[in-house]
């Protein structure tokens, strides 16, 4: 790594700017790289949400993480999210609230 002491505002000598670049190119090549995916990850996000359809006003149940993936084969209410991702998560399901859920 090459310590620059000047900047853009005040101007780059050629040394500088020429041992800059390729750590500003290689910075821009990843940001090119990495942001397909976040896009496809989006894009399948919305995909799976368009299909969710919302038919009760209420679930009987309290304002808890929930997926709409899997539903209550009794009620067709969505379950909470909590088994799937306990993993990803850093808090606690007592600190989180959800071990008071009941179910639809």
């Amino acid at each position: 790594m090459v310590d620059v002491p000047g900047c853009f505002l005040i101007g780059l000598t050629d040394n500088d700017y020429f041992a800059t670049s390729p750590g500003a190119l290689a910075s821009l090549a990843e940001k090119k790289l990495t942001s397909p995916h976040a896009g496809a990850l989006t894009k399948t996000l919305v995909e799976i949400a368009d299909q969710v359809v919302i038919a009760d006003q209420k679930c009987e149940l309290p304002d808890t993480l929930r997926s709409p993936s899997p539903a209550n084969p009794r009620t067709g209410c969505a379950q909470p999210a909590t088994d799937r991702i306990q993993a990803r998560t850093s808090h606690s399901r007592r600190a989180a609230g959800w071990e008071s859920w009941q179910g639809c």
